[in-house]
């Protein structure tokens, strides 16, 4: 557990995760209430405090210190380990709940994200973000036998679960959700190709992503609306 939190700060006190997803903020839909979920430092709610000047921000992280830092940024922090806790009840529901780049760390991320609906607002939703394990460059490097963890990115050496499209759309549906918008990080955009790829083989056109990312509301929510019309 110590140690775990001790790698944690290492990769926290970098400056990629002092530095807030801009998709997931391009995926923010101006929330009051939100919980963000491996909050770091806090730069991703702080950033959202700054679009948002109402905005309530809610965080948890499993690194004591890097909660430190964020408990100046943000408005309620808790120190807490996933694998061996549930998410907190902070005896509020919330409009948007964000899980940036942390269900890949889990052990049971499926169980933490299917829980996550009882926290939520009624029309609540979740912005989630996982690297794609079938990345190009990933295939590419399998075929020359390559397969070597990194400090950090889509090989990250805390990685215990890994995801492609096909299996994190699985898992999100599967743990009693739907897909309400989505993004397919790419580093170097290319109309020209992505027009080809997509008319020619549209799941070569998702490996040039080495991230996805996922607005997604309960199921439920639509049969909820479906039956308050009749």
């Amino acid at each position: 557990m110590n140690a775990n939190k001790e790698y944690y700060l290492d990769k926290y006190s970098s400056e990629l995760y002092s530095t807030p997803n801009p998709t997931i903020l391009d995926l923010y839909a101006g929330e009051n209430v939100i919980l963000d979920v491996g909050c770091g430092v806090g730069a991703l709610g702080e950033e959202i405090k700054r679009l948002n000047k109402t905005a309530f921000i809610y965080g948890i992280d499993i690194s004591e210190q890097a909660c430190h830092i964020a408990q100046k940024k943000i408005d309620n922090v808790r120190v807490l380990d996933l694998d061996l806790n549930s998410l907190p009840n902070f005896d509020i529901k919330f409009d948007l709940i964000i899980f940036g780049d942390v269900l890949e760390h889990l052990k049971r991320p499926d169980k933490t994200l299917a829980s996550a609906a009882e926290h939520l607002r009624t029309d609540g939703s979740i912005i989630l973000s996982v690297p794609n394990i079938a990345f190009w460059r990933i295939r590419l490097g399998l075929l020359f036998g390559r397969f070597t963890y990194q400090k950090i990115g889509v090989l990250d050496g805390t990685h215990l679960r890994f995801f492609t499209y096909q299996t994190i759309t699985r898992m999100i549906k599967e743990s009693g959700y739907r897909i309400v918008d989505e993004i397919h990080v790419v580093r170097a955009k290319s109309p020209f190709l992505d027009s080809i790829l997509k008319k020619t083989w549209r799941p070569l056109f998702k490996i040039r992503a080495p991230q996805f990312v996922f607005r997604i509301k309960p199921s439920n929510d639509l049969a909820k609306a479906t039956s308050n019309e009749k």
